[in-house]
Order: structure tokens, then sequence, then C-alpha cells
């Protein structure tokens, strides 16, 4: 079937995802299409099955890979309904953050369909999701805050959120549709335990197999769950016969760390691999393998490999995919420098290089992806600083293994114009550095390491323009926040455990995000004047107990909030407290049963809690949620 730009957008938009790791399901008139009726709107949807910050993630990753997205617009999206909407040209994607139990159980049995030229998950029945009478049956979907508990309100009808309704709520009769078939039962339920893998065993450890979960992390992108991963670490070596039957696998991430050696033919047979492909027991890699892995299209990891020759250097330069991952590396020849920097991929990464030479920096700033991962150099030159700086208004450069910034390197890193540089293995920032620093043009500056910030370095940094992250503060002067809220770009201050009531009161003259989710403790001050800062996201990820003398003052402060209000950590609150938060419909907290009431800590009398009706139908289906999980 030809294929247009609408499929060309729809393969750019649901790779992206596949790439991440992100679980979803296709859904709205693409899964429509694989029931037979036709297509005319230029628009798709996708069901994303996600934690509470990934939908931050995937909003600044749209940005970065070309959407046209307005980040602010976009957090508002997400806060009042649940969605978040890319856009390119014409066309546009809605990824709905999964909340109703039916959608999880549908992920459990999605189905694999070609669309668009590429295989992706569709919910198991699509194939029936076109019947007409759908419409007039489905009940409609108001959405909560992206983390809020799902509520169903009949009469009123989200039109955004109705594409995946119409095909997801069909799906309960078809959700038994799932594979049947077993494992082999000389196979280990442990799939790493197996040392050794024919081809019929591979073919029906495929039919089914215990799907891991694997954690990932890529600074910049954050710490991921991969889902639904094969993983064959214990194997040290697969024939390429065996190798083409795991690669036909072309929906679940492959881990293979456990080969040692790998042959040119079972080389070609892996490349066919659609997702993430690790490879990181493999140190050393032959230039006809490295060739033939070149033609893999997803996320390439080979960071066992410490050295490359020039020849299969440029071979790994041709890798099809966006993320070629080559950590183990510790030395990297100019040659070599200049093979991979013609990598057409977004993601390089070579964290394991210690030292570079101004040669090598100055051939790398040819690489043309966004994402230049250089997290283990502990020493720049300045004039390694210098060519690294110049490389391109799309970039984002990843320094954070410098422990140490001197003030004329801090100068020529700040001559940086791309997207987002990242320093965050520094712990202290001299008030020159910072002056030269807060010049820096990106969009973003992440200086995550620093634990302590004077209020000169603070009113230098303010001068920023983009986002600035500072979330290993631990605490915060009442001038350097009243310095910091001149900064009009985003403010991440996620790691203050506790904040002045002056400091508060400073921060909400901040004109851009902020963002504090890591605060332990407030006083009624500090709470009112956090509720009073305009685009606070109102997240506090760490509040646990509302049992100080000034809880229920906390709570009424807080309620004053426009915006959603999330608590997910609260354990210990008083019946008072409780009663005046509640007052906020929009509050995110954990199932009032699993609470534990303290007597009033101002020494009031404590009366029972009475739950209102509202909140006992929203924890209902919470519980029918969790029941299907």
């Amino acid at each position: 079937m030809p294929q247009g730009p609408f499929d060309d957008f729809c393969r750019f938009a649901l790779a992206s995802l596949d790439d991440r790791g992100t679980r979803h399901l296709v859904s709205g008139g693409l899964a429509v299409m694989v029931g037979g009726e036709p297509r005319t709107t230029l628009d798709a949807d996708a069901v994303v099955f996600v934690s509470l910050a990934e939908p931050e993630v995937l909003i600044r990753q749209a940005a970065e890979a070309g959407c046209e997205v307005r980040e602010d617009v976009e957090r508002q999206r997400r806060a009042s309904t649940g969605k978040v909407r890319l856009r390119r040209g014409r066309f546009q994607i809605d990824l709905i953050t999964a909340s109703l139990p039916f959608e999880e159980a549908a992920s459990r049995r999605a189905s694999v369909h070609e669309r668009c030229g590429r295989r992706f998950r569709f919910p198991a029945g699509a194939v029936r999701a076109w019947a007409a009478e759908v419409d007039s049956q489905a009940a409609s979907r108001v959405r909560a805050p992206v983390s809020s508990p799902p509520r169903v309100m009949k009469p009123a009808m989200n039109p955004l959120a109705r594409p995946a309704l119409r095909v997801l709520a069909l799906l309960v009769s078809g959700l038994s549709l799932g594979s049947t078939a077993g494992q082999a039962d000389e196979l280990p339920v442990d799939t790493n335990k197996i040392e050794s893998l024919t081809v019929e065993q591979a073919t029906a450890l495929l039919a089914k197999f215990p799907e891991a979960n694997v954690p990932f992390e890529i600074e910049g992108v954050g710490p991921q769950t991969l889902r639904q991963c094969l993983t064959l670490n214990g194997l040290k070596s697969v024939d390429a016969k065996t190798a083409e039957v795991l690669a036909g696998d072309r929906i679940s991430p492959l881990f293979l760390d456990g080969l040692v050696e790998l042959s040119e033919e079972a080389a070609k047979a892996l490349a066919q691999h659609k997702r993430l492909l690790s490879l990181n027991g493999l140190t050393t890699l032959s230039d006809e393998a490295a060739k033939a892995l070149a033609e893999h299209m997803g996320l390439l990891c080979l960071n066992g490999v410490t050295t490359l020759s020039d020849g299969a250097a440029t071979a790994l330069a041709q890798h099809k995919g966006d993320w070629l991952f080559l950590n183990g590396m510790t030395t990297l020849s100019d040659a070599a420098a200049e093979a991979l920097a013609q990598n057409r991929g977004d993601y390089l990464s070579l964290n394991g290089l210690t030292t570079l030479s101004d040669v090598a920096a100055k051939t790398l700033t040819q690489y043309k992806g966004q994402n230049l991962y250089l997290n283990g150099l502990t020493t720049l030159s300045d004039a390694a600083a210098e060519a690294l700086a110049k490389r391109g208004d799309r970039s984002c450069l990843y320094l954070s293994g410098l422990t140490t910034l001197s003030d004329a390197t801090a100068k020529a890193l700040a001559q940086h114009n791309g997207k987002r540089l990242y320093l965050n293995g520094l712990d202290t920032l001299s008030d020159a550095a910072a002056k030269a620093l807060g010049q820096h043009n990106g969009r973003a500056l992440s200086l995550n390491g620093l634990t302590t910030l004077s209020s000169e370095a603070a009113e230098s940094l303010a001068q920023h323009k983009g986002g600035l992250f500072l979330n290993g503060l631990t605490t915060l002067s009442n001038e350097a926040a009243e310095s910091l809220a001149q900064h009009t770009g985003g403010l991440f201050l996620n790691g203050l455990t506790t904040l002045s009531g002056a400091a508060a009161k400073s921060l909400a003259k901040h004109k851009g995000a902020v963002s504090l989710a890591g605060l332990t403790t407030l006083s009624a001050d500090a709470a009112e004047g956090l509720a009073a800062v305009e685009k606070w996201d109102g997240i506090l990820l760490r509040l646990s107990a509302f049992d100080s003398p000034d809880s229920v003052a906390v709570a009424r402060a807080l309620a004053t909030r426009k915006g959603p209000l999330l608590l997910p950590a609260l354990k210990k609150i008083s019946p008072k407290a409780l009663s005046v938060l509640l007052e906020k419909k929009d509050v995110e907290i954990p199932l009032v049963e699993t609470l534990e009431f303290v007597p009033e800590p101002d020494g009031s009398t404590t009366e029972d809690f009475i739950i209102p009706e509202w909140l006992e139908e929203r924890e209902k289906q919470r519980r029918a949620a969790r029941a299907t999980e």
C-alpha cells in the first residue's frame, strides 16, 4: 500500500514511543482502519501507560523531535484532560494517559498489526471496533488531572477522548482472544537462566514468554521501566538461525547481554529486530559484525565494547536507528571520532570516555543529532569546550562528569546555543562561572549537582532565559529565592525538603513554571506562598503528614491553589485538616481507608471524619480499577 504524509507522521510519532519504551496502544481512527473502516481525518490517537513524570518527558522530547508543541499549553491540557497533543504540519496525535480498568486489560491482550509501514500494538478485538452502534452505547469519559483517579460522568462528553473510548470500550468482548500457547516445558521460567537455545525452543519461547520489566535510565530522559522485555542474558552465544527467530519478535525489547561473541551472520539476523537490542556483553566487535548491526533500526546498546577499530566505527556510524550507545569505550581515536560524527541518529552516547582530544572535540561538532553524551569526561580543555559549544541550535550537550569548571571553561560552554546543557556533576560553582553560565542561550541549563547556591550566583543564574534545573539544592536562602524569582523560564527545585515562608512568597513572583516536588514539610506561611505561585505544578511527592499544630491552616492554604494538587505520599492527617483539604475536589490523595487519622495537632476536639459522597464514588472506581490490575 502506498505511504503518504499521514503515514509518515504516524510512523514518526508512534515509533518515538516505541523507541523510548513507552507502553501504549494505538486507538482511534488507526484502530478503526484495522477493522476495515475508511479513515478520513488527519489525526491519530494512542493510549499511553505512563508514570507521573513521564508525560512531562514526552512533551519535552516531542518539542525536541520537531513537533509544534507549546509546552505550557500542553502541560495545562495534561492537567485538565489527561492528554498531550502533538502536532506536525497538518497532522496531530493525542496521547491519552490510561486510567480505566479495561485499558490495562486491553494492553495485556493487545494484538500486533502493520499500519503506516510499521507494526504497532492495537487492542485485541479491534477488528470489530468499528461497529456503528458503539457511539450510542459507549460511556463517555471526562478526565481528571493526569494522575487523578478516573471519573465517568454520563451526560458530559469530552470529544477529544471519544476516539479512544470508541475503540477501547468495545474490547470487553474481545479480551479473551490472547495467546494460549504454552512455554516449552524444558525451558526455565526465568529466561535469564537459559544458557542455550535451539530454533525450536526459541520459537516456543516467543509463543508466550514471561514478560520482564527492565529499569532503564538515560540522562535527560529520566528513569524508565521497559515493559514486555525478552531477557536472555544467560546465553553466551547464539547461532544465526536462532537469532533470526528472536529478531522476528519486533515488539519486545531484546536483551542478550550475556553474549561474548557475535558472528557476522548472527549480527545480520539480529539487525532485523526493530526495538531495543542490548548486546552489552560484547567486548569486541569485528568490522563485519559492526557493518551488519548498522542495519538495525531501533536502540542499539553496545556498552561492553571497549575499543573500536576505525573500520568498525565507520560501519556503526551508518546505524539506521536513532539511539547508539557505546558507553564502554574509554578512548576514541581522532579517526573514530570523525567516523561516529557522521551518525544520523539523535542519541549518540560515549559516556565511557574520560578524555577527549581537542581534535576529536572539534570533529564531534559535525554530529548533527540532538543528543551527544560525554558524561565520562572529568576534565575538558578550554579549546575542547569552545569546540563542543558550537554543535548547533538543535543540540543537547551532556557533560555531567565534570566535577570542576574553570571560569574560562564556563565562559566557553556558555556560548552553546543548543537546546540543553547538562553539567550535573558540579557540586560547587564560583560566582564568576555562574555569571558566565547565566548568559547561556539554550533552552535549559541543568546544574542538579549543586547543593548550595549563594545569592550572588542565584542572581547570575536567574539571567538564564530557559529552564533552570537546580534539583540538588537542599536549602535555599531567602536572598537566593528572591534572586531566582527574577528568572523567567522553568525553575526546578525538587531537592528542597523545606521552604521558608519568605522564600515561598518570593517564588510567588516567579512568572515561569516552578517544581518543588521534594518538600516534606510545610508551614502555613510557606503553603500560602506556594499556593500563590501562578505556574507551580502542584506536585508534592514526599509530603506524607499533616501533623504540625498549624496543619489545618496548611491544608486551607493549599486548597486555595488554582489547578490540581497531588499528594500521593500522604499517610497521616487529622480529620479537620482532611475536611479542609477536600474542599478542593481536584486534589489527589491515597484512598482514605489507607490514611492514619491523628488527633488534632492543635489540641482541639477530634471528630469523626465523614467521607463526602463525591469522594466515596471516586474511591469506589479506584478500587475497581485496582482489582483488574
